[in-house]
Formats: structure tokens, sequence, C-alpha cells
């Protein structure tokens, strides 16, 4: 076999080497969550429990709802499949498909269900990102939101 045929086998096969190592790094590196608490779920199927209506409070650790007609604070946590977090702004996919960007001080009303029901029930919770501490302890599993005007 000649030099330059040697030479382009081995070049071929670092160019190959090379692509699928790059793939590799790319498909490997994890998407950033900021403060959302997020469950692992396709968000198949919803629920309409009505988790309250107010502002977001966005924090380092926390994304929680203040309830307008109760003062009190519930930690959102998000299904996997529909939402994102970017630059300080969660990118949610509502049960409708549109796309709704919620950022800190927007007034929405959530739908979903109670992580902590009033009746124990046996229920398997897998985080892709787990809520800190120091976050509410009453959380709410948002399956649909939608922006409100401010009151």
């Amino acid at each position: 076999m000649s030099a330059r045929i040697i030479w382009c086998l081995c070049a071929g096969f670092a160019l190959l080497v090379g692509s699928c190592a790059a793939g590799t790094d790319s498909a490997q590196q994890p998407r950033t969550l900021g403060p959302l608490a997020v469950l692992e779920d396709p968000a198949q199927g919803e629920s309409t429990s009505l988790g309250g209506t107010g502002r977001v409070h966005v924090t380092e650790r926390c994304v929680e709802l203040e309830v307008a007609e109760t003062g009190a604070r519930r930690l959102l946590a998000w299904r996997s499949a529909q939402v994102e977090w970017d630059s300080g702004a969660i990118t949610f996919i509502r049960a409708d498909g549109d796309r709704l960007t919620i950022k800190a001080g927007d007034a929405v009303t959530v739908s979903g269900e109670d992580l902590v029901g009033d009746e124990p029930v046996e229920r398997r919770v897998r985080w892709v990102a787990e809520p800190d501490a120091s976050c509410a302890r009453d959380v709410f599993v948002v399956h649909d939101a939608r922006r409100v005007e401010p009151s």
C-alpha cells in the first residue's frame, strides 16, 4: 500500500473519531434548570385542580406562587416535558401546546395537582431537579398555566 493511501485512511479515521467524540460531548451536556423544581414526567394527562392565582416569585433557589387570596406561598414544581429555564425566564408549554414565558412578578393562574394531598397516596416521584430545602413546603405540580391581569 502506498504512503499516500495510508495517510488518507489515517486522516479519514481521525476525522471520524473526532466527529463522534464531538457529538458525544454535546449530547451529554445537561440542560440548565436554574431554580426550577422539575419532576421527570412526560406530561401525559392533566389535572384540573386549581393551584391558585397570584404573583410568581423567583429567587436563586426557588420559583414560588404567592396566592393572592391568602398570601401563602406555594412551591411550583414543573413536569420535565413542559418546561425550560432561559436566562431568568420560565418557558412553559401549555396544555394546548402554546408556549408561555413566565418571569418574576408575573400574575398567573396555575392548574395541576398537589404533590401531597389530604389523603396519603403512594406516589413515586423522580426529580430531575430537586426542590431546595429553603423553598416553600407546599408543592404544587403545574400542568397548565395562564397569565392574568394584575389585580
